[in-house]
């Protein structure tokens, strides 16, 4: 099953949709994490039942479930729509423009994990998901978010070391300046993932690609593309810039 996005420069990227079987997989390993997590708040909270048992218990309740909410928010807002289990299944949540979830997104959905889960062990959630031709779960419908199979492909930036001494955007410090502060990170990620799917494309849909994406990021650096420069080079030039040195 896939999901196809239109972007706003008229150019299709598709995903293939996680079933149900690898989210489940991941679902297990965060949980087995969560159960290490817990067990020396649930040692302390023994120890407060011997003052107040109300206390002890009613303190475990609430570390538990701060701690399932804030595992999931926490780790899918910092690793870009990943927790380990998804990490580990190759599993990625994304907003439906195909972009990293909002902070409101992630929040959102793991929210509603607590509806999901209802009446046990995730009934709602998993008839949710079946009947949603996206496989999607109730926090996922109220969010606006999607659970995608990870390309295996990975960015290499050393693939980038090629046009380093030649980047003439990298080099001029103007021009430089500019696309840092004018590229969003959405844009940024959206770049990534045009190179990485750059060779999935037929000629003529790359060479169109490429001259929609160079118009877009023309205009919106504001400053005249160099004449040697092709719209692919152009592009990829400007993907170095706003992915750095980094290795």
């Amino acid at each position: 099953m896939y999901y196809n996005v239109l972007t706003s420069e008229n150019v299709t990227f598709r995903y293939e949709i996680a079933g149900l079987s690898s989210r489940l997989m991941a679902f297990l390993i965060d949980g087995i994490i969560i159960i290490l997590l817990i067990l020396p708040i649930k040692y302390m909270c023994s120890l407060m039942t011997l003052i107040s048992s109300d206390v002890g218990y009613a303190f475990f309740i609430f570390a538990f479930f701060i701690l399932n909410l804030g595992y999931f928010i926490f780790l899918e807002w910092a690793m870009k729509g990943q927790s380990f289990g998804k990490k580990v299944m190759g599993l990625r949540v994304i907003s439906e423009k195909g972009l990293r979830p909002s902070l409101y997104q992630t929040i959102i959905r793991n929210v509603f994990r607590v509806i999901d889960q209802l009446p046990v062990a995730y009934l709602t959630g998993g008839i949710s998901s079946i009947l949603s031709s996206l496989s999607k779960r109730l926090g996922d419908i109220v969010a606006g978010t999607i659970i995608i199979k990870e390309s295996k492909k990975k960015f290499n930036i050393r693939a980038f070391r090629e046009w380093e001494s030649y980047n003439t955007l990298n080099q001029d410090r103007s021009y430089k300046s500019r696309i840092l502060k004018v590229v969003s990170l959405e844009e940024k990620e959206l770049l990534i993932d045009l190179i990485l799917r750059a060779d999935t494309l037929s000629p003529l849909i790359r060479l169109k690609t490429f001259e929609s994406f160079a118009d877009y990021f023309q205009k919106k650096i504001n400053l005249p593309r160099p004449d040697f420069l092709s719209p692919e080079k152009f592009v990829k030039n400007i993907t170095y810039v706003v992915v750095g040195k980094q290795t």
